[in-house]
């Protein structure tokens, strides 16, 4: 069984979740993981905050000029979860809410190429960022306030100023993530 397990994950099939279990992939990874197995081992942590750049901040404006009411409050789901999360300050959880918050969004851009590029970036988030434990907490509150400011944007329509709230949050949570790795690096 484990075999198996190990198997249905390398292909991309399953997930796991340390503490949580086993779960079946969204339908959009199984199509989007043979493109991860060239990228996994050699994706340098600059390459992802780059691409996510380039992408992320084209994804809010388009989906600030595109998003639907569903989309929208899918949105507003995410960051009201996060929200929740923040005040228990279960970090871990709150990544993924996070994560799923800017998926979220890329679906809301109307653009089915972006989106398997933002699945692809969610998927890299995911081998970099569990790690990363102590990332979140000592940003969380100022990240959680970029999140509000990107969705006001985007749920207002407002596309330049969402490309702008979204380049400043990627901008951010990048440094504050270099800023993390480095300080551990001292340390250790």
């Amino acid at each position: 069984m484990r075999e198996a397990l190990k198997a249905l994950s390398l292909i991309g099939l399953i997930r796991e979740e340390r503490g949580k279990g086993t779960f079946v992939r969204e339908r959009s990874e199984f199509l989007i993981r043979p493109l991860l197995f060239g990228l996994e081992e050699e994706c340098k942590l600059q390459a992802l905050i780059e691409v996510r750049q380039l992408i992320e901040v084209e994804l809010a404006g388009l989906a600030a000029e595109r998003g639907g009411e569903p989309e929208i409050k899918s949105i507003a789901l995410w960051l009201d979860r996060m929200d929740n999360l923040a005040q228990l300050e279960r970090s871990n959880e709150y990544l993924t809410a996070d994560i799923e918050f800017h998926f979220a969004i890329a679906l809301a851009a109307h653009n089915a190429l972006l989106s398997r590029y933002g699945t692809l970036t969610r998927n890299l988030i995911h081998k970099w960022f569990p790690s990363q434990d102590s990332f979140y907490p000592p940003g969380l509150q100022q990240g959680l306030g970029e999140h509000h400011e990107i969705f006001e944007a985007i749920r207002g329509g407002r596309s330049v100023e969402a490309r702008r709230d979204m380049k400043r949050h990627l901008v951010g949570s990048a440094n504050r993530l270099l800023a993390t790795i480095r300080s551990g690096e001292e340390r250790g």
